[in-house]
């Protein structure tokens, strides 16, 4: 065999390969977006307080939604819980204190992209996204029911949902307790990089409405220089849990 076709078939069949090894790869995070009105918490939670509430949000990412599942209160333990992906779906995690006197309400959460808003997913909508056999071990009931939260911490991943949870069966919020709750939405767009989550609270008859600001980022998963975004086609691939 001649060194040119030698050299043809390396061309063809590696350097492709050493291509593939050598591009840096693009981490996208939802960070919130850090205000003067806020406190970011553990770099992913984003903390409001008001007279009568303290609010606690969080984007559950793959990480913490890996951690949550290993919790027999959210799916049941065995095959298939190893499998399990991430529905293709936003989900926050809220912690809510009632800091006043009065029963704290919760009147309404949506989320705002551009001029448009959603609201939070109820669970029928979200059992109607997850028929996929991939999902049958998760809880749907107990991830979005309200819990009482027996601790301080903000950050989801701090949060002992073994030691520090309990059921909670009221739906407003009494004076001095703390709630965990967890919410779902539609997947934004990709071409929009900044929305807000906002919350609709109620006490007596004082109405109050509290933003919050997030953001998509792009890393290189080598250095810290900013990488422009892909073309939309490539990019909601990524996006994919």
């Amino acid at each position: 065999m001649s060194w040119e076709r030698l050299i043809i078939i390396f061309i063809t069949i590696f350097l492709p390969t050493l291509a593939c090894k050598t591009k840096p790869g693009i981490l996208r995070e939802i960070r919130p977006v850090d205000r003067l009105d806020t406190q970011i918490e553990e770099e992913k939670c984003v903390v409001v307080m008001g007279e009568f509430y303290k609010i606690a949000v969080e984007y559950i990412d793959m990480s913490y939604w890996t951690n949550l599942m290993k919790n027999d209160i959210f799916s049941s333990k065995g095959e298939g819980i190893s499998n399990m992906r991430k529905p293709k779906l936003m989900f926050f995690h809220i912690v809510f204190s009632n800091t006043g006197i009065g029963i704290l309400e919760v009147e309404g959460i949506k989320l705002r992209y551009g001029e448009i808003e959603m609201k939070d997913l109820s669970i029928e909508d979200v059992q109607k996204r997850c028929k996929s056999p991939v999902f049958k071990v998760l809880d749907l009931d107990k991830l979005f029911s309200n819990r009482r939260y027996l601790n301080q911490s903000n950050s989801l991943k701090e949060i002992d949902y073994i030691k520090d949870v309990i059921d909670y069966k009221f739906e407003f919020i009494l004076p001095q307790d703390r709630i965990l709750k967890v919410v779902a939405f539609d997947w934004i767009p990709v071409e929009y990089r900044q929305f807000k989550l906002i919350i609709r609270l109620k006490s007596f008859n004082i109405e109050k409405e509290i933003d919050f600001d997030f953001k998509r980022h792009e890393y290189r998963r080598k250095g810290n220089h900013f990488r422009e975004p892909l073309k939309d086609e490539e990019e909601e691939s990524i996006y994919e849990d």
